[in-house]
Parts: C-alpha cells; structure tokens; sequence
C-alpha cells in the first residue's frame, strides 16, 4: 500500500544576494513524496522512496499529493516556479515557459 511522507529541503532563495532579487518562502520546505513499506530479505520492514520521488519533491512539482508548497500551475510565486523565477531574476516568466502564450 503507497503512503506518503514529508521530506524537508532547505530553500536558499529567502537569502538573496547582490547578484538576484530574494522571495520570501519558508526556510524549510517540506514536501509530500510518496512511500512504500517493503519487507528487506531479513524480514525486517523498511519505508522506502525513489531519487526520482525526492527529486520531484525538491522540484515542488504537484503530483497528486495535495501538498500546500507546491504549486497549481506557473503563476503560483511558489519555488522553482516560472513566476518565482521571475521575481528573483526579473526575467519575464512568459520567457521560461515554451509553450505559453
């Protein structure tokens, strides 16, 4: 049976710099990331995860999990978003986003 758990990164983009535009965010961020309890050879139980799973947790990338840091869709200003991206850089988000209008 797939659960879910919390995995916690730490976000930089609060700090700012000389060199980009700082957003606001909490200083940890913590992720839902699905999990699966598997018997290991010595009968013990362990919950496990995938690198791609923690990947798309750091990523922010909504996958079902209706978890509150990540974002609905590109105008959220939420980590890693097009929006996000746009206030820490001043780059346009409509620029990071092929496919938009």
């Amino acid at each position: 049976m797939m659960k879910w758990r919390t995995s916690a990164s730490r976000y930089f983009g609060g700090e700012g710099s000389e060199h980009f535009n700082k957003v606001d965010l909490e200083n940890i961020l913590l992720h839902k990331l699905p999990a699966k309890r598997l018997q290991l050879a010595d009968g013990s139980t362990a919950l496990v995860t995938t690198v791609y799973d923690l990947t798309m947790a750091n990523y922010g990338l909504e996958r079902g999990l209706n978890d509150d840091n990540c974002a609905a869709g590109y105008d959220e200003v939420k980590a890693y978003t097009p929006a996000w991206a746009e206030k820490i850089t001043g780059v346009s988000r409509a620029q990071y986003h092929p496919y938009r209008p």
